[in-house]
């Protein structure tokens, strides 16, 4: 009986009513689904925007690291280039001071200069951060062109000096052709101190980065050296 009435007043109400009504139902239906919190495609759009948010964010990590191992390949250049260039400031100092030698050097020089060595002694030795410094004292009598030519000389010597006082006076006759002087020299000489900092950009993954990335060779047996024999 209840049905019938249903039929009886659906029948009675106009088409275009229930056509409205339908239309409204449905665009509830579709207003749900695409804004409701619940609705599956709401969630299926945040799980969207948070895989997007996610891979940018590694996105922006690999760029990051890429800029790191590009600097990190740039700073290794630069320590094997600083490593050679310590090398060869190492091959012009002396890793140990030979007084003897040097102070038969310097009366060699000074007689090819014609300068008259008058006292030659060996002073302090001191150590410093990365080097020695080993003092001398020179006293010597001649002109003024021997003492030139005698300090030309030990100029160009393979040793690193450096003077620390330099006097000198006339004596004899000031008449005289040639003046003759009376001086001394308080110089001084270095040697190299070895580091732990002197392997650094000198290992083998370094200086062979030429084989590859990575590459290594085997370090040699006590008593065996790199090259031939």
């Amino acid at each position: 009986m209840n049905l019938d009435r249903i039929n009886d007043l659906i029948n009675k109400l106009p088409l275009t009513l229930l056509l409205v009504a339908y239309l409204g139902y449905l665009g509830y239906d579709y207003y749900e689904f695409t804004n409701s919190d619940q609705s599956p495609l709401v969630s299926k759009r945040k799980e969207i925007e948070t895989a997007k948010a996610n891979a940018q964010k590694a996105q922006a990590k690999l760029k990051d690291l890429d800029r790191f191992v590009k600097g990190l390949e740039t700073k290794k250049v630069e320590i094997r280039q600083l490593a050679l260039d310590l090398q060869e400031t190492k091959s012009s100092i002396p890793e140990r001071s030979d007084v003897p030698g040097f102070m038969k050097a310097l009366i060699t020089e000074a007689k090819r200069s014609g300068l008259k060595i008058s006292g030659l002694r060996p002073g302090e030795s001191s150590n410093k951060e990365f080097y020695s410094e080993q003092h001398y004292d020179l006293r010597f009598q001649g002109a003024y062109s021997q003492v030139l030519a005698f300090m030309d000389r030990i100029s160009n010597m393979s040793d690193i000096i450096q003077i620390d006082s330099f006097q000198m006076k006339p004596v004899g006759s000031a008449l005289a052709k040639f003046v003759n002087l009376d001086g001394s020299i308080d110089l001084k000489t270095f040697s190299y101190l070895g580091t732990k900092e002197d392997k650094i950009g000198t290992n083998d993954t370094y200086t062979n980065n030429s084989q590859g990335v990575g590459s290594s060779t085997d370090a040699p047996k006590d008593g065996q050296t790199g090259g031939k024999k």
